[in-house]
């Protein structure tokens, strides 16, 4: 009789740990779990991603432009990005193992989800009254809210991923986390596609903040489906009810006791310290790709979107095949190949560097002589690219050349690709003298500018496509002007020997990053959190969850923040570079992660709590 009512404990205990996914629902939680991935993975491609750092990038540089600073610290796009991730992160940081804590003993799991995706999507919504505000406060409003969506998103994937070991068996993990990010993949290309064809077809400033708040209207949307079809797991041992400050006291309490505690997870808490260090990179990259190619090499937002739709329809059957390489050696060799891969990708993103200007019309302005009027026609290259901002620098150059430049009308006003005014020659003579230590490029044909007795600033001219001497000069902060970062020697050689030879501009070489992060992407993202999932006590997995999601918040306080320093006194070649280290370290420590070990901890500690409930 004992070891019956043994076996029926174990019965018991398996039955509640199954919780929501007995064998007639199951089927429909996983697949209810994956729509998750599909709605809010909206938010970080087009977002994230895709669209907002360019845009956010267009806005404050019109509005502060390139030589914002502060006590000696660069003010840049890129690193203004980066602290908003950082803040964000910060709170989820702080909150989500108290959360953790308190989820696992009492059933709100899905209201946890519920309430960070309303706020989430609601505020990704709101990002569509952009256009209504005034270009000189919308930079701060994008700031404002891509800090508190990201806040909601944050939290809500942390809760998300607490439920993942409530959908099936350890050896099930790799398969089920795979699908949630195949799924994710998916469902944020296809909107990120349409998203591409509203920026490529329909004008005006309405477009591109529409295209955010249908992210959000995406995000909310389908997650109804996760709402209805994932049901609340049972919990072990549900607590009473209990006010707020005396949750938030327990909530803390219990995180203290599980870090004393947390020795008896050693084989968990080494893989942490290494996932901290190799999700820092990998996330890092991901957060400042989009801002690094607007701000740092000038990539067009059109470039940007084709390149997230291409990272999203390759890492969807690349996060399969991982699975699949997972099954047939390991999770850890499979993950540990995937992280080799991401710093391949980083060191070639090192390389990347615009081709420089040639041709007449590749020039960011643009000075053509015409004979018959004695003057010069100027025009200017794309204006969302060629930005003429509210900073000092930016101000005293309007104020200096305004009179002979295609200007618009807004306040302040900012160059206008559709419209072409004239200038003197002197008026010539004076931008080129400026331009050289500005962020832009000029060429002239033809002209006096040119007679020998003139002296053009550009040491040598070139023939342009109808064969007129010109005269061209690129500005010292121009994207394609290399030489003053501490790594540009890599792109200078990169250029000279791989993208000049194939004619390849930087879009194309932007293409490439696309397919290369995609191909890892797939793989390190599921992997490492069925990695995770396998090591975790199925008890107390939304407290080991809670320190997932704030070891991946730790990384995300580390990684930009490092970044946007590090960019601040250097450059974003120079900081992009440092991330690559953790990545390396967090690596190097994978192979000493005894997986079978850390499973059966986590078993222990299943049977442990699981007899301590019984009893009661």
């Amino acid at each position: 009789m004992p070891d019956a009512d043994r076996a029926a404990e174990v019965v018991d205990a398996v039955t509640r740990a199954e919780g929501a996914t007995n064998s007639t629902d199951k089927d429909d939680a996983v697949y209810g779990w994956s729509m998750y991935d599909w709605a809010n993975s909206t938010y970080s491609t087009s977002v994230v991603v895709a669209i907002l750092p360019a845009y956010f990038v267009y806005l404050y540089e019109t509005s502060m432009g390139t030589d914002a600073s502060l006590w000696g610290f660069s003010l840049t796009s890129s690193n203004m990005w980066a602290f908003a991730i950082t803040i964000s992160s910060i709170v989820v940081a702080i909150g989500a193992p108290a959360l953790g804590v308190i989820a696992d003993r009492r059933p709100i799991k899905m209201d946890l989800l519920k309430l960070f995706t309303k706020v989430g999507a609601g505020t990704t919504i709101l990002f569509g009254l952009t256009f209504l505000l005034p270009i000189s406060i919308a930079w701060l409003w994008v700031w404002i809210l891509f800090l508190l969506s990201n806040l909601g998103f944050l939290a809500a994937t942390t809760v998300y991923n607490s439920l993942l070991p409530y959908l099936g068996d350890d050896d099930e993990m790799d398969s089920i986390s795979s699908k949630g990010f195949a799924y994710g993949y998916i469902g944020g290309g296809l909107l990120l596609f349409v998203h591409l064809a509203l920026v490529m077809l329909v004008p005006g400033s309405w477009v591109v903040p529409f295209c955010l708040a249908t992210a959000g209207m995406w995000w909310w949307g389908f997650s109804l489906i996760t709402f209805r079809l994932v049901p609340e797991p049972e919990v072990p041992g549900d607590l009473e009810p209990m006010s707020f400050g005396a949750a938030t006291k327990f909530a803390f309490g219990e995180v203290a006791k599980t870090l004393k505690e947390i020795r008896a997870f050693p084989v968990l808490t080494f893989y942490l310290i290494a996932y901290l260090l190799f999700i820092d990179g990998v996330n890092t990259v991901i957060n400042m790709a989009a801002v690094f190619g607007a701000d740092e090499l000038g990539v067009a937002l059109m470039f940007n979107i084709l390149v997230i739709l291409l990272i999203q329809f390759t890492a969807a059957p690349a996060a399969m095949f991982f699975a699949f390489v997972a099954r047939k050696t390991s999770t850890l060799k499979a993950l540990t190949a995937t992280l080799i891969g991401w710093c391949v990708v980083i060191i070639v993103a090192l390389g990347f560097a615009p081709l420089e200007p040639d041709t007449h019309d590749e020039f960011d302005m643009r000075l053509t002589w015409v004979d018959a009027n004695g003057t010069y026609d100027v025009t200017v290259s794309d204006a969302e690219r060629v930005l003429l901002g509210s900073g000092a620098a930016d101000v005293e150059f309007r104020d200096k050349h305004g009179a002979m430049l295609p200007l618009d009308d807004s306040k302040p006003p900012t160059f206008n690709s559709s419209l072409t005014t004239t200038a003197t020659a002197a008026q010539a003579e004076a931008l080129l003298a400026d331009i050289g230590t500005s962020r832009w490029s000029v060429t002239v044909s033809g002209g006096p500018v040119m007679d020998a007795n003139s002296s053009c600033p550009q040491l040598d001219g070139y023939m342009d496509d109808q064969n007129d001497t010109s005269c061209r000069v690129m500005g010292v902060d121009h994207p394609a002007s290399l030489g003053d970062g501490k790594v540009d020697g890599i792109a200078i050689a990169t250029r000279n020997v791989l993208w000049e030879p194939l004619g390849m501009s930087i879009g194309f070489q932007w293409l490439t990053l696309g397919l290369l992060a995609g191909l890892m992407m797939g793989g390190s993202q599921a992997l490492a959190r069925s990695l995770f999932g396998v090591m975790v006590p199925e008890t107390r997995s939304a407290e080991f969850f809670g320190f997932f999601g704030f070891t991946q918040k730790v990384a995300s306080i580390i990684g930009p923040l490092l970044f946007g320093l590090i960019t601040g006194f250097f450059d974003a070649r120079t900081g992009i570079l440092s991330i690559t280290v953790l990545i390396v370290i967090g690596t190097a420590m994978l192979p000493f992660v005894d997986v079978k070990e850390g499973a059966r901890q986590a078993a222990a500690e299943d049977a442990r709590r699981r007899g301590i409930t019984k009893s009661e």
